[in-house]
């Protein structure tokens, strides 16, 4: 998926390491929605309603949350 998304403005505005833990949440987020989808077949009263698929935390300005890692600060006084 990095791949993919080396290309893109957005991807190459954040550090390296940021990028991929955004990459790693975003699939974190979809397998998670795999796995309660077909739990929810097979199982549909352990819910109380359908899995929603994922989906940004504002729709109008596509906001996610972005997670920085010690590696990923490089000022000293900030670590």
């Amino acid at each position: 998926m990095a791949s993919l998304m080396k290309e893109t403005e957005q991807y190459q505005a954040l550090p390296a390491k940021v990028s991929q833990q955004v990459l790693r949440g975003l699939d974190r987020n979809w397998k998670s929605f795999f796995a309660a989808s077909s739990e929810f077949k097979s199982h549909p009263d352990k819910f109380l309603g359908k899995p929603k698929i994922p989906g940004y935390k504002e729709p109008k300005k596509g906001r996610n949350l972005l997670v920085y890692t010690i590696q990923a600060i490089s000022k000293v006084g900030l670590k």
